[in-house]
């Protein structure tokens, strides 16, 4: 598949989430994109002691929550192109094409069984 531009990546994967995943909120894709962020931060964090960094994350968390509530909550498109743009810039120092790896992804996702959402509304592919 060749690569798309964004706008139509974006689209093209919108569609098919949107078919894929009928009940899905904005709000449960925020809270299913706080579990892959975790994921990715493990991720970054390899050969690190995950305890230690639990702890980090749990105060981060608290701190991030503290500050929603005292300057209130950015609106949901600058805060999304916040998290792009540092997705941007980590792909970069890693040496990969995001938007390679988001194709490549898509692909295998398209493959996947899907589960049923859970109590904050994510659904997770079926494990083998």
């Amino acid at each position: 598949m060749p690569p798309l531009g964004l706008d139509r990546f974006q689209r093209d994967f919108g569609d098919w989430a949107d078919e894929t995943f009928t009940q899905s909120t904005r709000r449960s894709r925020a809270r299913h994109l706080f579990r892959e962020a975790v994921e990715l931060v493990c991720a970054a964090h390899a050969g690190d002691d995950l305890d230690v960094l639990g702890e980090q994350l749990a105060g981060d968390l608290a701190r991030e929550i503290v500050k929603c509530r005292e300057q209130g909550a950015g609106a949901i498109g600058p805060e999304s192109a916040d998290v792009f743009l540092l997705l941007l810039h980590l792909a970069q120092g890693c040496g990969f094409s995001l938007l390679g790896e988001a194709h490549a992804k898509f692909a295998e996702v398209r493959g996947r069984q899907w589960g049923a959402p859970d109590a904050a509304g994510v659904v997770e592919h079926v494990r083998e």
